[in-house]
């Protein structure tokens, strides 16, 4: 898994898909769901890098289907943002608004107030790309709102900026 990593990050996503297709058949027999699901992520976000929308969105399915049936909230979370930010690029916007509050919430709920700000920040854009500027400037003061805005000057200059 970690080859596949290592050339995803060199841009080489053929290689790297294929990395991840064999660390998946050997992981699944050992019914290690926690391992399973790290290289379906990275599956997922290698075909979303490439360009591949639709493999994509299989594998991210995927993740989120089998977190679910073991309770793995993480994962759960993980997959729905990514599902979200997914929609949000494929210009379906409700779908990408349901997931991205989900996930948000998720991520209050698991103490994560850094991602849980960031899916904040993807719903202010979202509106502003709608045209919808008192609905994005709702999502960025809560994003603002969140003791990691404080801490993480990037992030609050981001929100600011939006």
């Amino acid at each position: 898994m970690m080859l596949g990593i290592a050339r995803e990050e060199q841009h080489d996503y053929v290689a790297a898909q294929h990395d991840f297709e064999t660390a998946l058949t050997l992981v699944h027999p050992l019914h290690y769901s926690s391992l399973e699901l790290r290289v379906l992520q990275n599956l997922g976000s290698s075909h979303w890098a490439a360009g591949n929308f639709a493999k994509a969105q299989h594998y991210l399915q995927e993740v989120l289907t089998r977190a679910q049936e073991v309770d793995q909230k993480d994962s759960i979370t993980f997959a729905t943002a990514c599902l979200g930010a997914l929609a949000y690029t494929l210009g379906d916007y409700a779908n990408a608004r349901a997931r991205l509050e989900r996930a948000q919430q998720a991520y209050l709920a698991l103490g994560d107030q850094v991602l849980a700000a960031q899916m904040l920040n993807m719903l202010a854009a979202l509106f502003i790309e709608l045209g919808d500027l008192a609905a994005a400037g709702e999502y960025g003061q809560r994003a603002l709102a969140l003791p990691s805005a404080q801490i993480y000057p990037v992030q609050r200059e981001g929100l600011i900026m939006q």
